[in-house]
């Protein structure tokens, strides 16, 4: 039937039938009989579930189409089910099967079932032929079934879409004698392979026991003649030792004998150096006795101790030769007083 001689009086909803449980399907027909429209505008395949309306009036004309179909579900369902439900109730139950294409600025048609189409098809102008064939109720939701029953092309998509399969067609065929080649190109590497195995396994065989007997004979002859020639070099090398080995006397009584004479400053000057010598190891030795126990100090502060105790032990020192000298100045004055004049 052609979409535009339809008559939405003549649709009909058939009682529901059990899928499963809570699940039931309501077959629809139109005068009887199976429910198929012929659409004359063209639409887009958009892809296997979906077309694209470009045609306003035929739009309009699916949307009266779901729009009945909920008003017989409504008028029916207390027949169907125990619980009455309000008009709006249902119609939130039902899923649209047209959707806005905002994009195209169109309706979309979801398709449930369709054809078999090569992908040579999608997006392609076509004019289809669309059977509405039930209500599934699931879940507290209802479908309206569609199915894409068959395509008719516009001339030029049709060239459009020949063109497509002859280049699909050469593309498969070339990749046909590529696979071909491959095989073929393995199938004689597969044939070398096994002489290439059995020439390397030539290859990695060892020799006859004989052979290697020979070959360890002639190595170990080898390696005497070898031993016995570094033999007699080293025979030869101790005799020119030998005989270059003198005895020599070393006559130290003529050596020379150097004389210093020091004074008291020379010597003062040695303590000096030598003194300053000590007390630089003195404190890098502290120094880094220090750093190594975490102790913040730099080398000032350290030769200003080491400065400091020297100063007190030197004052002891003097503290210590002053009162000798008292004592001697003591002793000298008792001696006198005691003394007989």
């Amino acid at each position: 039937m052609l979409i535009n001689n339809l008559n939405l009086e003549l649709i009909k909803l058939k009682d529901p039938k059990v899928i499963e449980d809570d699940e039931y399907f309501f077959d629809i027909l139109y005068d009887d009989k199976d429910f198929v429209l012929e659409c004359e505008h063209h639409y887009s395949l958009k892809n296997k579930e979906s077309l694209v309306v470009n045609s306003k009036q035929e739009a309009n004309t699916f949307f009266k189409i779901y729009k009945k179909i909920i008003e017989l579900f409504f008028d029916s369902h207390e027949e169907w089910f125990n619980d009455k439900l309000t008009y709006e109730r249902i119609e939130n139950m039902f899923n649209n099967y047209l959707v806005a294409n905002i994009e195209e600025n169109c309706l979309n048609l979801i398709i449930s079932k369709s054809i078999d189409l090569s992908n040579n098809y999608l997006n392609s102008e076509i004019i289809p032929k669309i059977k509405i064939s039930r209500l599934v109720f699931k879940n507290e939701k209802i479908t309206v079934y569609l199915e894409l029953l068959g395509i008719n092309l516009a001339n030029n998509t049709e060239n459009e879409i020949k063109e497509n399969i002859k280049n699909e067609n050469e593309t498969s065929n070339n990749v046909s004698e590529s696979i071909l080649t491959n095989d073929i190109a393995l199938k004689d590497v597969n044939n070398e392979q096994p002489q290439m195995e059995e020439q390397n396994k030539k290859d990695d065989d060892p020799p006859d026991e004989k052979e290697n007997g020979e070959e360890d004979e002639e190595e170990e002859e080898e390696n005497e003649e070898e031993e016995e020639e570094e033999e007699e070099e080293e025979d030869e090398s101790g005799e020119i030792e030998d005989e270059d080995l003198k005895e020599i006397n070393i006559v130290n009584d003529n050596l020379e004998s150097i004389d210093f004479n020091l004074t008291d400053e020379d010597y003062y000057i040695i303590y000096n150096i030598l003194n300053n010598n000590i007390k630089d190891n003195l404190n890098n030795s502290v120094l880094k006795i220090l750093k190594e126990r975490d102790v913040n100090i730099n080398k000032k502060d350290i030769n200003e101790l080491l400065n400091d105790s020297d100063d007190e032990s030197s004052y002891s020192d003097d503290e210590s030769s002053y009162s000798d000298d008292e004592s001697e100045i003591y002793e000298e004055e008792s001696d006198s007083e005691n003394s007989i004049p």
